[in-house]
């Protein structure tokens, strides 16, 4: 999916009309001399306090950036949620292992809640969304005790302990070594406490999950087990898996059943 095809699905350009402007590079958290920072953009008008939305950002875990999901989350503000794109910390050779990043999104989830009446949030119908290894994070934090309201997964890894393959020239078993640490024959518990699949239980929140049939480098086998596995505990959750698409959506009618389906979600869950 791309920045601009997520921006259009939605029928919206520009920040012309919001009621505040957009506040970039917010500290958020300061760890291991790293400092994490959240771009926040505000809708025209809501009701006060109103629904917010964190983003989450792909990249194999070591790259990527905030700035990815501008797009999408000016999008999403002109129709009424505050929106907040976070930075976590990425992997290096030999730093910011998991759960690094997890640990900076959740950080991330409880400053917004500690911060909302700054940002005119409820901080009781707080959503996220996330794309790849982002997707992955936005999992977790539709599981567990401190979750979201709701999650919109964009093909984001569910189980580690699967192999992955090597596609287009994207060494998956090397990002997830760089990840964890070490190799999943040498750590295989370490790779389960990094799959979210394993935590669903029937109190987690609603999901909507995107996945790309053809998709080599997270096999959309990933995103129909959480579905299943959400289903078989009595959550709600849809899945939408797009013909002829791999890692990302690049066909109008996708882009355009994206952006309907995302809004509708979060407008149920949210507003």
């Amino acid at each position: 999916m791309t920045r601009r095809g997520a921006l259009a699905v939605l029928g919206l350009s520009g920040l012309a009309g919001c009621r505040r402007k957009p506040r970039l590079g917010v500290l958020y958290r300061e760890v291991g001399g790293e400092k994490l920072r959240v771009d926040i953009f505000y809708p025209p008008r809501q009701s006060v306090p109103g629904p917010a939305i964190l983003l989450l950002h792909g990249g194999g875990w070591s790259s990527g950036s905030r700035e990815d999901f501008r797009d999408l989350a000016t999008g999403l503000a002109q129709n009424g949620f505050v929106c907040f794109c976070a930075s976590y910390r990425l992997t290096e050779v030999d730093r910011n292992r998991f759960p690094a990043q997890l640990d900076d999104v959740r950080a991330c989830l409880r400053w917004i809640r500690e911060n909302s009446l700054s940002h005119e949030v409820d901080s009781s119908r707080i959503g996220a969304i996330g794309a790849s290894a982002g997707g992955q994070l936005a999992v977790f934090l539709g599981l567990g005790k401190d979750r979201v309201r709701c999650v919109v997964d964009l093909f984001g890894p569910t189980d580690l302990t699967v192999p992955f393959g090597v596609a287009s020239n994207l060494d998956m078993p090397a990002l997830l070594t760089r990840l964890i640490g070490k190799r999943l024959d040498r750590a295989p518990d370490l790779y389960r406490a990094a799959s979210p699949l394993y935590l669903v239980t029937a109190d987690a929140a609603p999901f909507l999950i995107f996945h790309g049939a053809d998709d080599l480098v997270i096999p959309p086998d990933q995103s129909r087990r959480l579905d299943a596995a959400l289903k078989a505990n009595g959550v709600e959750s849809t899945l939408i898996v797009f013909p002829g698409e791999a890692h990302g959506f690049l066909k109008k009618e996708n882009l355009d059943t994206f952006g309907v389906r995302t809004m509708s979600f979060f407008n149920t869950h949210l507003k």
